[in-house]
């Protein structure tokens, strides 16, 4: 009786290899299927980004969440509205903001009411004048690339880890007796 229980544990065991070894190859399949199709539509990031900020620039009223964000941006990345500084006054909705002014998250040194009036008497030195998407499209190709170097290295880890598995189970009489 002994001897059954003992080979059954080691052709149970030799089968749970196999059944990790597989689960492990079908993750790697869809990690590349997911970085194959990452790399293909990065290029469509920076369309993406650009849509959604003149979207949100175009909504801005200095209070909402949305605004709340778009602030949060241009101090993050030192830049000012979508394109440029002058997108605050083509690009937003005159009745929701004052055309005449920027945001104090444009300014270099931000203080309380420091973008009223930008736009009647214009101080570049003072203020952000590039625009986010170029930044923030670069941050993300800078991580996309981080990301991708991560991936590689997870990738090799579980094929080792299915060779580590494969060799286990071919030996599993030696292993788990």
């Amino acid at each position: 009786k002994q001897w059954y229980q003992r080979r059954v544990a080691i052709t149970a065991g030799g089968n749970m290899l196999l059944i990790y070894a597989i689960i492990l190859g079908v993750i790697i399949i869809v990690q590349l299927i997911a970085g194959i199709l990452a790399f293909i539509y990065s290029d469509e990031a920076e369309e993406i980004v650009d849509k959604n900020a003149k979207k949100f620039l175009e909504d801005y009223d200095g209070k909402s969440q949305t605004s709340l964000v778009l602030n949060r941006v241009m101090e993050k990345f030192e830049c000012c509205a979508v394109n440029s500084i002058n997108d605050f006054k083509t690009g937003t909705t005159k009745t929701v903001w004052n055309q005449n002014d920027v945001p104090d998250s444009c300014c270099k040194k931000m203080t309380d009411g420091c973008g009223v009036g930008y736009f009647n008497e214009p101080n570049p030195a003072n203020f952000y004048t590039e625009g986010c998407v170029d930044k923030t499209v670069a941050a993300f190709k800078e991580n996309f690339k981080l990301a991708g170097i991560c991936g590689l290295v997870f990738i090799i880890i579980e094929v080792i880890q299915i060779v580590f598995a494969c060799a286990l189970r071919k030996n599993a009489d030696g292993v788990l007796a």
